[in-house]
Parts: C-alpha cells; structure tokens; sequence
C-alpha cells in the first residue's frame, strides 16, 4: 500500500464488501493476497486495518469454495489471539458498562479514545465467532 486517495478508497471499498459478504453469507471478493498480515509495529489505524484483513481472511474461510478447513481455522484463532494479545494500549476502552438485561440492553457501553479503536474490537470478536 502506498498511501493517498487510492488506499483509502481500497479500505472503504473492503469495508463494504465485507459488509455484503457477511450479509449474502458468500467470500469476499477483493482481492487481499497483497495486504501485510505481519505483526510489526504500526500506527493505530494500521492496527485497525489488520482487523479488517482478518476478518475478510475469516470470511474467506468460512464462506470459501473449500469449506471451514481446521487447520486454516486453527491458524486464523491463533493469528486472532496474537492480534489481541499485541495490540497497542490506545485499543484498551477506557470505559465499559456491561449490558443491564433488566433494562432491556443486549449490548455493553464501550467507549475508546479514538473512533479507529472501537470496529477494530468489534471485527476481531466477530471474527473468532464465525
């Protein structure tokens, strides 16, 4: 990736198409193979974009023409608990309130310092539970 205008229409354009690959239950269809998938370090939404990746690769596995293989699926858990394992401290929320199911809410309050924190959590739990 060489940064400018074409990156960031390549990563809303990944967004989308996983948003319709989850949706439709089908493999992304973009092409990724290009993408660093190394745990070097990075800027906060460099972070955020692996997640991204990761869920694309998740998607991949579950919805490609092979099926689940364990082996792949092994490989993406341990690629997803390095993620989190690794990620810098900014991704840590500094507020959380769990769901109040007596209040109807099926879901935590979760607050991050930056908005590139907050899918990024999302996207890698998403992905472990495919």
């Amino acid at each position: 990736m060489q940064g400018g205008l074409s990156e960031a229409a390549f990563w809303v354009g990944l967004r989308q198409e996983i948003y319709v690959a989850t949706v439709t239950h089908r493999a992304v269809l973009i092409e990724i193979g290009h993408i660093d998938r190394t745990n070097d370090p990075i800027t906060d939404f460099g972070w955020a974009n692996r997640a991204v990746v990761h869920l694309a690769d998740v998607l991949n596995c579950c919805f490609g023409v092979r099926g689940v293989d364990p082996v792949h699926w092994s490989k993406l858990q341990v690629e997803s608990d390095h993620w989190q394992n690794h990620k810098p401290d900014s991704f840590t929320p500094y507020y959380h309130r769990p769901a109040d199911r007596s209040r109807r809410e099926v879901f935590p309050e979760i607050l991050h310092i930056h908005p590139c924190h907050s899918p990024s959590q999302t996207l890698i739990q998403v992905a472990v539970t495919c």
